[in-house]
């Protein structure tokens, strides 16, 4: 299961490793308030924002597990 607030961590990290803004994340389905909250862990991450994410980003969605791109 995706847990805040590590959810957040490895998202922005991600976006970190990726040289994506927030911007490059938002769009159709995804606002960049709600990323921000993603993020910060303020908000737990629905399936639907998991699958966008992971497309945007180009990462495998697995099951409840972060993926690992050390």
């Amino acid at each position: 299961m995706l847990t805040q607030p590590s959810f957040g961590r490895r998202l922005k990290q991600l976006r970190q490793q990726r040289d994506k803004t927030q911007s490059d994340l938002t769009g159709p389905g995804m606002s960049s308030a709600y990323l921000s909250r993603l993020e910060s862990g303020a908000r737990p991450p629905t399936e639907r924002a998991v699958s966008i994410l992971a497309e945007r980003l180009g990462v495998p969605t697995t099951s409840g597990q972060a993926p690992d791109t050390s």
